[in-house]
């Protein structure tokens, strides 16, 4: 009888989801995906933010890998893309370090198909898309593996870059991904169709962390938008 309810609760979910524009998450409806979501619905989370972030995100891991900058497989990808619905949830609690709430509830949540070692993932992942940088002295770092550490800084730092991008709420940015010229220089190009001085405004910031994770620095360029280049340079420049 439980196993049949929650069948069709899981079925009523994922059409729900479908009909309201978030098809794209439920690409194979795995457990997985569908426990995620449920967290993020009942967390209250704004939907078109993280479907925008998510968006980026993986556009950012995308890139990034054809750029060399990584060679993480699908699987971190996947995990990307979740950390992506929940980054934000610790809202449901409190805005001040929501970053904390959001660890909190994934380690807790009980979601369905990840075992201990890949909660722990999500949630740091979740955690360090702000503040904190993701050394592996953190409390959130040191049960995990020096592979998992490695995912969890790569794929922090392209949240804390898609968050940034859409740091409005607006889904100004239409969409994002990395480039790198002959010399090696590594290009963030940004494509928006309106101003977008507030999405870039943190972007330095992060070129720093971006700096200590993949030991390059990018460069901002606006691609049919109103901001004209120059933009900003790498920090230090």
């Amino acid at each position: 009888m439980h196993s049949t309810l929650r069948t069709l609760r899981d079925g009523l979910l994922v059409d729900y989801l479908k009909r309201t524009g978030h098809a794209y998450l439920f690409e194979d409806t795995s457990a997985r995906q569908r426990s995620v979501i449920n967290l993020a619905k009942k967390c209250g989370v704004d939907e078109d933010h993280y479907k925008q972030v998510n968006k980026l995100a993986l556009q950012l891991f995308d890139s990034g890998k054809q750029c060399k900058l990584h060679k993480l497989k699908n699987y971190h990808r996947q995990f990307l893309k979740y950390a992506a619905v929940l980054h934000d949830i610790g809202i449901f609690l409190s805005y001040s370090n929501h970053h904390k709430h959001s660890y909190y509830l994934i380690k807790n949540a009980e979601l369905v198909g990840f075992n201990q070692n890949e909660v722990a993932m999500l949630a740091a992942t979740a955690y360090f898309h702000r503040k904190k940088t993701p050394k592996k002295s953190r409390p959130q770092m040191r049960s995990l593996s020096k592979k998992d550490r490695y995912a969890i800084k790569i794929n922090s730092t392209f949240l804390r870059i898609a968050e940034a991008l859409d740091r409005s709420h607006q889904g100004v940015v239409k969409n994002a991904h990395f480039s790198r010229d002959k010399n090696g220089m590594i290009y963030l190009n940004v494509n928006c169709d309106t101003d977008c001085q507030l999405e870039l405004w943190r972007l330095n910031s992060h070129n720093k962390l971006f700096k200590k994770v993949f030991k390059k620095q990018f460069k901002v360029r606006i691609i049919d938008g109103k901001v004209k280049e120059p933009l900003m340079q790498p920090a230090g420049e």
